[in-house]
């Protein structure tokens, strides 16, 4: 199948490449021209372990290209992917102007039967006014030219819109995986051909594919994210508690997830979540219930337990400093996650963002995010390495649970810094080797730790 995917940033370049990977001719469509001149000459822009290879070999083979026109792109393309993106507005909605930009494009350019696929996260209803947009056009058109539309491919008649909902399940630093090996694909639409043209498209996959309407496609989006993120902030409340009753949320965590209903993951406590999902499709979802009349008290609370966990970065500093001012603060990690150089929401941008009005200096390292990073808060001292930004620090914060950092001799990081402090945002570290190095220690919820230090 020919498909244009319209958007060549995290989502659209993963499943272009991966679209192309399994025998489809896929052109991305990019508006913006630094990314475009970037992904042209063989470069790509964001980090995502296999993207590069995938995108080079793809290239070669001549599956996939890239261009800024979605006009021409359009000319005999069987599918056209909507993968912008949805950005929070600042009342908590999502900022939908870049989807009625593509939409309105289609709806003058194409020319043939044409499935168009929301992967955008947008609002429920909204693939449902793609629909009614598109619809509108051709019914426009042929009220001036008098044409007739037709299932036919020719040049000259009036398209045919099918229009479709299928939300991405992507984790960021697994983004490939997840697409060959989903544990489902979830496909709103209304008519037999839509889906028909999807199990197609995503034959050479082995997973359950979920035939919904499409304003339950959406929801499943949403809803999935949400419950997500309410887990996480659920297990970062469990650590506080943990902190003043003296239990390890560590052992907690892993008692609650051997019970299958439950299960390990998102389990594990610390300065909470960031990244270009949990946050904006939370505050999206708390916005479409407001408009419906509805108080979503849990996701509510989700979102104000996850905001407030920097400032407990900040308290524990605090704690164990005094004032911070002319404080040196190492922060190790800065992107939102491990293998992803995106900072959007990172907890590392508020934590050293409050760092900084105190009065702190900071520095921070990042195995692949500082360039980033920085752009977002030019403030920041950038490290090359873990060591650079340990010298003649008063403490060192946790905040991305690379794996580099599992390794770091802490003997050495003890020699290098100025006091020997150490706030884990993630837990990453063993307490007691870290005690053992010389180092006043703390995590989230390691509250049986806390209490055997203060014997």
């Amino acid at each position: 199948m020919k498909v244009v995917v319209v958007g060549a940033g995290y989502v659209g370049l993963t499943t272009g490449s991966v679209l192309a990977d399994f025998g489809h001719s896929v052109t991305c469509v990019e508006s913006n021209q630094e990314k475009l001149r970037l992904l042209s000459s063989g470069s790509v822009p964001i980090h995502e372990p296999g993207l590069d290879e995938l995108v080079k070999k793809n290239v070669e083979e001549g599956r996939l290209s890239f261009s800024g026109s979605l006009s021409a792109a359009l000319a005999d393309c069987d599918v056209a992917m909507i993968a912008v993106g949805t950005p929070s507005l600042p009342d908590g909605s999502a900022d939908l102007s870049s989807v009625w930009s593509v939409v309105d494009q289609i709806a003058s350019s194409a020319t043939r039967e044409l499935l168009v696929v929301m992967k955008s996260t947008v609002p429920v209803g909204t693939t449902d006014e793609v629909a009614r947009r598109l619809n509108a056009a051709v019914s426009q058109d042929q009220g001036l030219t008098g044409g007739v539309a037709t299932p036919g491919m020719g040049q000259g008649t009036a398209p045919r819109f099918h229009v479709a909902s299928c939300p991405e399940f992507l984790r960021e630093g697994k983004a490939l995986i997840d697409l060959v090996h989903p544990d489902r694909i979830v496909v709103g639409c209304d008519s037999n051909r839509a889906a028909q043209l999807l199990r197609q498209l995503f034959a050479p996959i082995d997973a359950p594919v979920l035939i919904v309407d499409r304003r339950s496609a959406e929801m499943i989006k949403y809803a999935s994210n949400a419950f997500l993120a309410t887990k996480i902030s659920f297990i970062n409340e469990v650590a506080t508690l943990c902190e003043l009753l003296g239990a390890d949320v560590h052992a907690v965590a892993q008692g609650m997830g051997l019970d299958s209903r439950i299960g390990q993951k998102f389990l594990q406590a610390g300065v909470g979540y960031g990244g270009s999902c949990f946050p904006k499709d939370t505050r999206a979802l708390l916005h479409m219930a407001k408009q419906a009349g509805y108080d979503f008290r849990i996701v509510r609370s989700t979102i104000e337990v996850n905001e407030r966990l920097p400032l407990r970065v900040i308290e524990k500093l605090e704690g164990f400093l005094g004032s911070l001012s002319g404080r040196r603060i190492a922060l190790l990690g800065l992107a939102f996650k491990p293998e992803t150089d995106d900072v959007r929401e990172a907890p590392a941008i508020f934590v050293s963002r409050h760092l900084l009005e105190r009065g702190a200096s900071v520095v921070g390292y990042d195995p692949v995010a500082s360039g980033t990073f920085h752009a977002e808060v030019p403030r920041v001292e950038i490290a090359a390495n873990a060591h650079q930004a340990l010298q003649d620090a008063d403490a060192l914060v946790l905040m991305t649970e690379w794996d580099e950092f599992r390794s770091l001799d802490l003997e050495e990081a003890r020699r290098l810094m100025k006091t020997p402090i150490i706030v884990d945002g993630r837990n990453l570290f063993d307490p007691s080797a870290a005690r053992k190095a010389g180092f006043r220690y703390t995590g989230f919820g390691r509250g049986a730790d806390r209490d055997k230090e203060g014997r």
